[in-house]
């Protein structure tokens, strides 16, 4: 745990003016000044502690985040303590053996003593082989549990592939749909295009049938007209009636010749017309039949469509159950590692036992000398020291709050290497609680200020709001401002006042008495 404190923010210098106030005036003893010593400076959070564990190991429990409020002694997170317990453990036990061993050199080795040890010796090696194949049997746990994680990751990983094969052939298939519909489309347009040419073109030739028959019905009215003013004309004997005759058959030949030409017309407009219906038929039954072919490209489009989308819902299924067989094996080795390593602890608490024991049994047998009664004194006293220490990095695995305050910031996680293992850096920042003020006074008044008196703090963004200090510090050397030396006072405020924030400028009084007896 280190402690350091808030960089000191230059503070501005005032020389302080003093207000000098007799004491005593007129009287024979010498007289007591109250001196008032004012400056001005920057009001600072207290200090910053940041702590961190003193052993190493992987983090277990935080109990805290940036913010929380604590207590002195509050815990703030432990770090994973079973190998330091199982280390308690073994130290433990060693300890009880070496004062065994010492109770045994003193007293004399009985028949009971002796049956007590071979079954003390016997029990030990049960218990080393119960240690060895409970860390067989964890490591085979181990091993199967992470082969079949393994094995779901890779099936995970295998449907995850053929869910992605299975996206891209949907895909395609949309693909070549599309340019189906469009190809089908474009058939479909020129079937249409034709389908109203032949229309136009079955009008085209009703319409000239119909030029045709009237031209027909007004020729055959005026051949009858004609015929009877022939008639009219044969039978008339004036002068003029012989070249109207003449006339008269000249328009009859003129309208049967014309006539005869449309009745060949008329069979021409017939062709034509049955024709061009048949074409008409023709150019409409394809355009439907097209119709019903981009109606059904449309409808597999939007069926592939569909396809693509619960394709891609697979996939992204798949893909969050590959993430999650990952994770999965992670943590199971992570949970195998640890069953393994406690069970290797164990089986070491169980050797130390059993070299313990057999070492004690072994003293028990041997006469009893000075030396090794002395010995057996020496090995007490290093078990002793041994447990000792091991109980320490026991009670530093958990990580206390050395004062009250808030969390200003954490530095690990739970999973992740914390203390001396995880970097530099602290764990934690601990803000202080309190408030302080580091105002700069000019070397006159210095030279008066002195730790616990008492001050007074004013400050004008707090409508001049005062709140009572006294003296911490004075900061034996002197900082330059203007050309002009000045020093540094830490005044701690006796209490709070609403609405105060670090960084405030404030001025401060502090009452300094001198003279006088």
């Amino acid at each position: 745990m280190t402690r350091r404190g808030k960089v000191t923010i230059a503070a501005l210098s005032t020389l302080g003016a003093a207000a000098l106030t007799l004491a005593g005036v007129g009287s024979s003893a010498p007289a007591s000044l109250t001196v008032t010593l004012a400056g001005n400076g920057t009001v600072q959070p207290g200090d910053q502690v940041d702590v961190n564990f003193a052993t190493s190991g992987r983090i277990a429990q935080v109990n805290v985040e940036p913010g929380d409020g604590v207590r002195a002694g509050e815990v703030l997170a432990r770090l994973d303590s079973r190998a330091a317990e199982a280390a308690v453990r073994s130290a433990e036990a060693a300890l009880a053996s070496a004062r065994a061993q010492l109770a045994a050199l003193k007293a004399p080795l009985s028949r009971t003593t002796r049956n007590e040890n071979r079954a003390a010796a016997l029990r030990e090696a049960a218990a080393v082989e119960s240690a060895r194949q409970a860390l067989r049997d964890a490591r085979a746990a181990a091993g199967e549990d992470l082969a079949s994680l393994q094995l779901a990751a890779r099936q995970a990983a295998a449907a995850k592939v053929a869910a992605d094969q299975d996206v891209a052939k949907a895909q395609a298939l949309v693909g070549e749909d599309e340019a189906k519909l469009s190809a089908d489309k474009a058939a479909y347009d020129a079937a249409v295009a034709a389908r109203e040419s032949s229309k136009s073109a079955l009008a085209s030739a009703k319409s000239t049938r119909l030029a045709h028959e009237k031209e027909q019905a007004d020729l055959n009215g005026r051949l009858t007209a004609a015929q009877a003013r022939l008639a009219a004309d044969q039978e008339s004997s004036d002068k003029g009636a012989k070249s109207r005759i003449a006339a008269d058959r000249d328009e009859i030949a003129s309208i049967q010749s014309r006539l005869t030409e449309l009745a060949k017309a008329l069979l021409d407009d017939a062709d034509a017309i049955d024709k061009a219906s048949e074409q008409a038929t023709a150019d409409a039954s394809a355009a439907s039949e097209l119709k019903s072919t981009v109606a059904a490209d449309e409808s597999k489009l939007a069926t592939d469509k569909t396809q693509v989308t619960t394709a891609e819902a697979r996939a992204n299924s798949a893909a969050d159950a590959l993430d999650t067989a990952s994770r999965n094996v992670d943590a199971g080795r992570t949970k195998g590692e640890q069953s393994v390593d406690g069970a290797l602890a164990s089986l070491r608490s169980a050797l130390a036992s059993q070299k313990g024991t057999l070492a004690s049994n072994a003293t028990k047998a041997a006469p009893a000398t000075r030396d090794k009664v002395a010995q057996a004194r020496a090995a007490i006293e290093a078990a002793e020291a041994t447990l000792t220490q091991v109980r320490q990095t026991l009670d530093q695995t958990v990580l206390r709050a050395p004062a009250s305050g808030t969390i200003a910031s954490v530095a690990g996680s739970v999973g992740e290497a914390g203390g001396t293992s995880g970097g530099s850096g602290a764990f934690a920042t601990i803000l202080a609680d309190g408030l302080e003020v580091q105002a700069s006074f000019g070397e006159v008044d210095a030279a008066k200020l002195r730790v616990g008196q008492k001050a007074r703090v004013t400050v004008s963004a707090l409508d001049n709001a005062s709140i009572s200090a006294h003296v911490v510090s004075v900061a034996p050397s002197a900082t330059t401002v203007d050309g002009k030396p000045t020093y540094t006072a830490t005044l701690r405020l006796d209490g709070t006042l609403a609405g105060l924030k670090a960084g405030m400028t404030a001025e401060a009084t502090v009452q300094a008495r001198v003279g006088g007896t």
